[in-house]
């Protein structure tokens, strides 16, 4: 999880924001005198609507603040739990905690704690002899509120699944609410089931207390054949290695054990649920917890299990925050003065909100440091795109990626990720918002293809999503440089079937039923998810596709890297719409693509030349550079030099910015368009 210390505080001190707030508005302060303070309890005003939240787990504690228009959350940071185990020390560290977000809890009209059971919510007692032992029949709603300041009807307690479970529930349309339930997947498995948006712990088809972990599976319980301990009990069966369930992750990649111990999980998990879930029939399950970090490794068969059930899958969107989000939706929901139950809901809670971040001003354009992915096909020699020394052959460079570092700023330091989840509405802009994915939605790569890549076919939305992923993955291919005989594989030879394609991956023979086409710089290829393609050795690449590395291979020659051949052959169209894209030639530059998922224009300055343009979508821009040096000014904002090899992005929140040349400069200036379009699962 990010810490306040990695993001930057807030702007603001929160407590001279708060009493500032309530000296200009009549109806923000109900004062109480509690040990010599003047509090704020009780209060109506929005801008006074901020709710210490806590997610205590079993080794750390997170906090943040979140406010209740658009459930705002801020400042969040994450403490080990204290060593000595001592509930004073327990106590004390939340303090320390709430001190270290919000400045003063004076500032803050509650507090709301999301504990694992057994737990009575209501009176605010644990019940738990398993961990947090030392914790057991203490009143920490009394405590907290002693040591806080607050009156205890200002503590309140939500079980960890159901707050999972409300933070995601905040993200979803009113019409995507009718049934739903979320699964946490780590050391244990935690549960919780929602209609209408509303935790509900009993009722037709619901577990008792909404809990799936200690229903008979298998002769033992749920929680016995498919959590984290069983995950990483089963790997060492296997290998004799003793792992942690991310160290086993990590090396799935070259560890056929650790794939086949993931499958595993996933088959088991996926029959838990359609036990578990199979006579609440919900619309939707939503994956969380530390494992959920790995869906790809396990969502697949998870997937095959629950066929034909009508249930979507999908893993969780706020992650680590899910927790945070929803405790305070608890809170909220329940209103001033009231006390905890069950049944919360987080229906009159705003959905349009970022659930990520609080708006601040326009946040000005930043360059990102690429991100090197290395590959088997890729290069030892990157000239004259970097200088750098390799030690494995690259063949991406990550321009956009998740990982990649702001180098230029107030903000150097994060990665994009980072700073997309601090501040995504400024980041994405307002149409931009509109896709609730909420993450950056362009993922730009450079290409150096030494040899040929896999033959691969990406899905598209809504096979994605039938297996918990957010989209697919369209892209499109830009030819910088192509050496003589250079050539790239795109779609099938007319007669092509699903029979003859698999028989064709049996025998060895997948490139005979592929077309083959020869590329020269300057080609713009369109790669429409479903199309079988591959590239061949002796160009140089630039990619731009949906923020998404799904890929199904079909044939590796003979590499040792895993072949996705069922998931291939579900992905992939036998007809598509790829292929090469003529550019549009407008006064000052060049449409080289228009499609649903991206726009791309390219920009040739001729030095000294200035250039201004304007965010003609109102959602966020790249500026890659490929030849020649730039300096990007925004309107107010410090200049950010651009070189070959290196993107600049252009906050959807800026209107309007210049591209002066300082040598002859070719680029391309890319955005997706204002609303992702949307489809329907076939």
């Amino acid at each position: 999880m990010v810490s306040a210390g990695d993001m930057g505080g807030m702007k603001t001190d929160l407590a001279s924001f708060f009493r500032e707030a309530a000296s200009h508005s009549p109806l923000a302060e109900e004062a109480m005198h509690t040990a010599g303070h003047t509090r704020l309890h009780a209060v109506d005003s929005e801008l006074l609507n901020w709710v210490l939240v806590f997610d205590v787990g079993g080794s750390h504690i997170s906090a943040g603040v979140c406010q209740r228009r658009e459930l705002a959350l801020e400042n969040v940071v994450s403490a080990p739990l204290p060593s000595r185990r001592l509930a004073q020390d327990f106590i004390e560290l939340l303090f320390a905690l709430c001190l270290k977000v919000a400045g003063n809890p004076d500032a803050i009209i509650g507090a709301a704690l999301d504990f694992p059971g057994p737990f009575n919510y209501e009176v605010g007692t644990s019940l738990m002899h398993h961990k947090l032992e030392y914790l057991c029949n203490l009143n920490l709603k009394t405590a907290i509120a002693q040591r806080f300041g607050y009156a205890p009807s200002q503590v309140r307690f939500v079980n960890d699944a159901a707050a999972f479970l409300l933070g995601e529930l905040s993200c979803l349309t009113t019409a995507q609410l009718h049934k739903t339930v979320g699964v946490t997947l780590g050391t244990g498995i935690g549960s919780a089931f929602a209609i209408e948006g509303q935790i509900v712990t009993s009722g037709p088809g619901v577990p008792d207390g909404g809990e799936i972990w200690n229903l008979p599976y298998q002769g033992s319980t749920v929680e016995e054949r498919v959590s984290g301990k069983v995950l990483a009990a089963d790997y060492q069966s296997r290998t004799g290695k003793q792992s942690t369930v991310a160290e086993i992750a990590m090396a799935a990649a070259s560890d056929p054990a650790a794939r086949e111990t993931f499958e595993q999980f996933g088959t088991r998990l996926g029959q838990a649920l359609n036990y578990a879930v199979a006579k609440f029939c919900p619309q939707t399950i939503i994956l969380g917890g530390g494992i959920s970090r790995s869906a790809d490794l396990f969502l697949p068969a998870v997937a095959r299990e629950l066929d034909g059930s009508g249930i979507s899958l999908t893993v969780s969107r706020l992650s680590d925050r899910a927790p945070l989000v929803g405790a305070a939706v608890s809170w909220f929901s329940q209103g001033p003065g009231k006390h905890a139950s069950a049944s919360v809901t987080c229906n009159a809670l705003p959905r349009s909100g970022t659930a990520y971040g609080k708006s601040m001003a326009q946040i000005a354009p930043f360059r990102l440091a690429p991100f090197f992915s290395p590959r088997p096909w890729g290069s030892l020699d990157l000239s004259p795109w970097y200088t750098q020394k390799l030690s494995a052959p690259i063949g991406e460079s990550w321009l956009t990626g998740k990982d990649c570092v702001i180098d230029t700023g107030e903000f150097a330091g994060l990665t994009l990720e980072q700073l997309v989840d601090k501040y995504p509405a400024e980041i994405l802009g307002a149409e931009g918002m509109r896709n609730h994915d909420r993450k950056f939605p362009l993922l730009v790569k450079l290409l150096f293809p030494q040899e040929k890549l896999s033959v691969q076919v990406h899905p598209d939305d809504a096979m994605a999503q039938t297996v918990g992923l957010p989209h697919g993955k369209t892209e499109c291919w830009y030819v910088l440089t192509a050496k003589p005989g250079a050539v790239v594989a795109l779609g099938l030879h007319p007669g092509a079937t699903l029979e003859t394609i698999r028989q064709a991956v049996a025998d060895h023979t997948l490139e005979q039923l592929l077309n083959w086409l020869p590329i020269s710089e300057g080609d713009m290829i369109y790669v429409d998810a479903g199309t079988v393609h591959s590239i061949g050795p002796g160009s140089v690449i630039l990619e731009t596709q949906q923020s998404s590395d799904s890929t199904y291979r079909l044939y590796d020659y003979g590499r040792p890297r895993v072949l996705n051949v069922d998931a291939a052959l579900r992905a992939l169209k036998l007809r598509t719409d790829a292929g090469k894209v003529t550019p549009v030639h407008h006064q000052g530059y060049d449409e080289l693509i228009s499609k649903p998922y991206f726009v791309i224009e390219r920009h040739d300055l001729a030095k000294g030349e200035t250039r201004r343009l304007e965010n003609k979508t109102g959602t966020v821009h790249l500026v890659v550079a490929f030849q020649g040096t730039a300096r990007l000014q925004a309107d107010g904002a410090s200049a950010v030099e651009l070189e070959p090899g290196r993107a600049i992005v252009v906050p959807g929140s800026v209107a309007e910015f210049t591209l002066i040349a300082k040598e002859d400069f070719v680029g391309v200036q890319s955005m997706p368009p204002g609303r992702m379009p949307q489809q329907q699962p076939q």
